[in-house]
């Protein structure tokens, strides 16, 4: 149990540098509990945002474990999305935005000691 705390509390100090940094990503988030949390990612203020939900689990030789899921999509005007990987236990999530011409790629992979949030850039 302690290692899940230190995991929440690392990721938390993540989340709350990433909302200071001057950016046109935004993180918030939306809830949480003892073993899991819930956060928005915006992928820029005129493309749209993604809702995750992040379950941590410890197997029985101890390992911890992230289930991610995604609980919604939004997109601007304009702006659809396709669901490339939706992810699953240690399993990455990557949603493709696009808007004409437009792309942009949002990838997030949560993992203790290794958790990537790729925003992207529009193409």
């Amino acid at each position: 149990m302690h290692k899940i705390t230190r995991f929440c509390q690392v990721l938390a100090l993540v989340f709350l540098a990433w909302q200071i940094s001057p950016s046109v990503q935004a993180n918030e988030i939306l809830e949480e509990g003892p073993n899991y949390f819930v956060v928005q990612h915006d992928t820029g203020s005129f493309i749209g945002s993604v809702v995750m939900r992040m379950d941590i689990s410890t197997d029985s030789l101890g390992k911890i474990h992230v289930t991610s899921r995604i609980v919604s999509i939004t997109g601007k005007p304009g702006w659809t999305w396709v669901i490339g990987k939706s992810g699953g236990t240690d399993k990455a999530v990557e949603i493709k935005f696009s808007k004409g011409a437009q792309r942009l790629a949002f990838k997030a992979h949560y993992a203790p000691g290794k958790t990537v949030i790729d925003s992207g850039v529009v193409k």
